[in-house]
């Protein structure tokens, strides 16, 4: 994961007609409210999904990329296509999640919660980052169960047993440890996790907890990191929702998140 860190481009002077926001998983829940807040805001946004978003105002302003996180050959294959259309990004907003009940992986093993929450993303910022310009954004969605997390470093795949809060947790811990060691490496973005909240989408089933909130409110601290002035420095940081907060101590742990840079590294290339 060395192209999207090493490359310069000239420096973001302000929002250009021309720039976009890649936001994933933005035909439904979060990422569906987050692009409509994006495009209400005068943004051009690009929803990567596996599923085109139906329904939303954009016109001209709204694309659709064709993607599957769990697979790194879609993820080459859209990286691809922005490429070729020469588009500039001036945010990506890692939000797509899955949270698995019952074990499952994708084509090369590796359980799916964390090849999709984790893996693809950083797949994706990496194969990215050639388009996203200097001053532009990178969010990422993670949760506040990332405080129960371990990292398996002998079984991603989860193999030897699945317990979903578990894997879940993993593969948010493993968000926030991925974006702060980002921060530190790409310096002339502006990365940040954030926990959005407690919210009733489908990632919690037909039964969310009481006190969850909408997706449009959960939607409106993600949308002011990806593009409200006043974080257009902030960098390294962990929010739950609109208020920056002290990750987990694991999350923090520099050690760790270096062997998690390689451990995924070396899942990407593996493919």
């Amino acid at each position: 994961m060395s192209r999207a860190v090493a490359s310069g481009h000239p420096p973001c002077d302000g929002r250009a007609v021309d720039r976009w926001i890649v936001v994933t998983g933005g035909s439904a829940g979060i990422g569906r409210a987050a692009v409509a807040a994006l495009i209400a805001a005068g943004r051009q946004v690009i929803v990567a999904s596996r599923q085109p978003a139906r329904g939303l105002p954009g016109g001209p302003a709204l694309r659709h990329l064709p993607l599957d996180l769990s697979e790194i050959r879609t993820i080459d294959a859209g990286a691809a296509t922005l490429a070729e259309a020469g588009i500039e990004l001036e945010a990506i907003v890692a939000n797509a999640g899955v949270w698995p009940r019952a074990r499952a992986a994708n084509a090369a093993g590796l359980e799916l919660g964390f090849a999709v929450n984790h893996v693809g993303h950083a797949a994706l910022i990496d194969r990215l980052g050639p388009r996203l310009v200097d001053g532009g954004r990178v969010v990422v969605v993670a949760s506040g169960l990332h405080a129960r997390g371990r990292i398996d470093w002998d079984d991603l795949g989860a193999r030897r047993g699945f317990d979903p809060m578990a894997a879940y947790a993993q593969s948010k811990l493993a968000n926030v440890m991925y974006a702060l060691a980002l921060a530190r490496r790409a310096p002339r973005w502006r990365v940040n996790a954030i926990h959005p909240g407690v919210v009733a989408t489908a990632l919690h089933g037909s039964r969310p907890p009481g006190h969850a909130i909408t997706a449009t409110a959960a939607a409106r601290a993600v949308v002011a990191l990806a593009i409200d002035p006043a974080h257009a420095s902030t960098t390294g940081r962990y929010f739950d929702q609109a208020t920056a907060r002290r990750p987990a101590p694991l999350a923090l742990d520099r050690p760790s998140q270096e062997r998690l840079w390689t451990v995924t590294a070396e899942l990407i290339r593996r493919r």
